[in-house]
């Protein structure tokens, strides 16, 4: 498992995270950075941001345009 306990900037704009807690956890946490970034491995951590990108997607999808409940 991946997670966020160590971060090592590999030189700008590059930063490898190490840790270990859930791939879900990071893929969660890397979104509201608020930046953008990519993943380039491992193929379980891209797995885990197309599930909340499409989980995302589907609730806006849902969403009230007028912000009413």
């Amino acid at each position: 498992m991946v997670a966020a306990n160590s971060a090592n900037v590999l030189g700008h704009p590059w930063v490898r995270i190490r840790g270990n807690d859930s791939l879900e956890w990071l893929a969660g946490r890397m979104v509201v950075l608020g930046c953008d970034f990519e993943v380039h491995a491992p193929a379980e951590l891209v797995a885990a941001m197309r599930t909340l990108a499409d989980r995302a997607a589907r609730a806006a999808a849902r969403a009230q345009v007028d912000g009413s409940l």
